[in-house]
C-alpha cells in the first residue's frame, strides 16, 4: 500500500492523516498488509509541463497509473481527484491535477489493485472503507489486472 498525504493540510485533516497512519501500522503488525509506504504531495500537480524533479516525475507517473486503473475498471477518482484548468491573470492557462488530502493506493505485486477515494457505480469508497475491508478480510489481495 502507498498512503498519500497532502502537505500543509489543515489541523482537522492532519488528525485524520495521523489516524490513518496508525491504522496502517496496526494492519501491518497484524499481517493484514505486507507493507506500506508514505508519500507527501502538494495540493495540485501541473500536468502540461515537463517534470522538474525526480519526485515530481515519480508522482506524475503514479497519477498516470491511477488514471489507467480508473479507465480500465470503470470507476471514477472524482471528486477526490480533480483535473482543472487554471487561468492566471498574467500567464497562459494551464492544467492541474488536484489531489485529495489523503489517498491510498493498493498494489498486488507491482500492479495497481485499487485507488481510494474513488466512486464505484456512483457510491463513494473512502480510504477508511478500504482499510475496514482489509481488517475484516484478514488477508492480502490477489492480483486482478495489470496497472
Amino acid at each position: 500500500m502507498e498512503l498519500f498525504l497532502r502537505s500543509l493540510a489543515p489541523p482537522a485533516a492532519r488528525t485524520v492523516q495521523e489516524a490513518t497512519i496508525d491504522r496502517l501500522k496496526r494492519l501491518e503488525a497484524r499481517g493484514h498488509i505486507r507493507e506500506y509506504e508514505l508519500t507527501i504531495w502538494g495540493d495540485r500537480i501541473r500536468l502540461d509541463t515537463t517534470p522538474r524533479t525526480p519526485t515530481e516525475e515519480a508522482i506524475r507517473d503514479k497519477i498516470d497509473r491511477f488514471r489507467r486503473w480508473e479507465r480500465r475498471n470503470g470507476v471514477t477518482l472524482a471528486p477526490g481527484f480533480d483535473e482543472r484548468e487554471i487561468d492566471p491573470l498574467i500567464d497562459d492557462t494551464y492544467t492541474v491535477f488536484r489531489t485529495p488530502v489523503i489517498a491510498l493506493a493498493v498494489y498486488a505485486g507491482s500492479n495497481v489493485w485499487g485507488v481510494f477515494p474513488c466512486e464505484v457505480d456512483g457510491d463513494p469508497v473512502t480510504v477508511d472503507a478500504c482499510l475496514d475491508a482489509f481488517l475484516r478480510r484478514g488477508s492480502l489481495v490477489e492480483s486482478r489486472s495489470p496497472g
